[in-house]
């Protein structure tokens, strides 16, 4: 098994697949010929590492988000009356943004349809 491993390797390393080849050869730590290849192959091209999010310069972070979600009737959504209104003007002075809204129309305890709703989801950079 181990020395088709290392004709898989070989071939990779050939192409110049060296990650792929050094997937196949970190699997066999036990073999010691497997373990030279890999020792060369980090020379010829050292390992990619991807840096976590704190390494990054500010600049370049990634940004990350808090996400929140409100429920509304459908008919208060489009009057947007005194019950919805001050809600999302409040969300928006704090810095959140829609970004998508469902309509459902859940079912009520008698198996009928209730009353349509459309859930806001928003989000703001943390």
């Amino acid at each position: 098994m181990s020395q088709n491993k290392l004709a898989a390797a070989r071939e990779f390393i050939q192409e110049r697949n060296y990650e792929v080849a050094r997937a196949i050869l970190e699997t066999m730590i036990y073999d010691e010929t497997a373990m030279q290849w890999l020792a060369r192959l980090n020379q010829i091209s050292p390992k990619q590492v991807i840096p976590h999010h704190n390494q990054y310069p500010v600049s370049q972070r990634p940004i990350q988000y808090a996400y929140k979600s409100i429920t509304v009737r459908k008919n208060i959504w489009r009057s947007l009356d005194n019950e919805a209104e001050p809600t999302i003007n409040k969300m928006v002075v704090e810095g959140w943004e829609l970004v998508s809204q469902q309509d459902s129309q859940p079912k009520d305890i008698f198996g009928g349809t209730s009353m349509p709703l459309r859930t806001l989801h928003f989000r703001r950079p943390i």
